[in-house]
């Protein structure tokens, strides 16, 4: 099946003919699509109003472009390149490397309860951990973030199988007291918000 998306996606999307253009298109998708993660590492900056998903059907799709993109990875010949792009395009390739990592070996997203943690939670971090003051803009960006929570959680529980009783604790541990602690973080950040943005509605998220 990801072999025939792929080759849908492709014919959808004809490759770009230089290795820039390309790299971009793989960045935008990297964007688009890389896990949120709570370690300490540059993180990118993603599409506004960007809403994840984690259902299997996205897991698909995520396989699909990157298969898509390495395909046209493959076509540009490099015989001709300067040594610095062919770096470039090694770089590129690792890029997409790393995506099938993700999905298919590591797979957090079928059997580590803490990936949902970080992908519910570390986006709002993000938001937050930038100064004051709160534009209209990042506001309605940290409520985006907030509604697309439950559904991330749903697809949690659909894609996680039998729990891996050190990941589930540590699931445990990271939600422990999680209710009050929202619910302040959410008093200190509501006089913050400009008045365009309904402050009740970041409680009732």
């Amino acid at each position: 099946m990801a072999v025939a998306l792929a080759v849908a996606l492709a014919a959808a999307s004809p490759c770009p003919p230089a290795l820039q253009a390309l790299a971009e298109r793989a960045w935008e998708f990297r964007a688009r699509t890389m896990p949120f993660s709570s370690d300490d590492i540059p993180r990118l900056e993603r599409p506004p109003g960007l809403v994840r998903s984690w259902s299997r059907k996205s897991v698909e799709r995520q396989r699909a472009e990157a298969a898509g993109l390495r395909a046209c990875l493959r076509r540009l010949p490099e015989a001709q390149m300067p040594i610095a792009q062919r770096v470039d395009k090694r770089l590129v390739g690792s890029l997409l490397a790393r995506v099938a990592w993700e999905l298919d070996v590591n797979r957090r997203w079928e059997r580590d309860p803490t990936f949902y943690v970080e992908q519910a939670l570390t986006p709002l971090l993000e938001l937050l951990v930038e100064p004051p003051p709160i534009g209209e803009a990042r506001a309605r960006e940290l409520l985006s973030r907030l509604r697309n929570i439950p559904p991330l959680v749903a697809e949690g529980e659909e894609n996680l199988g039998p729990a891996v009783r050190p990941f589930a604790q540590l699931a445990l541990d990271a939600l422990h007291d999680i209710r009050p602690k929202l619910q302040r973080v959410a008093s200190g950040v509501a006089p913050l918000l400009p008045p365009s943005v309904v402050r009740a509605e970041l409680s009732r998220n």
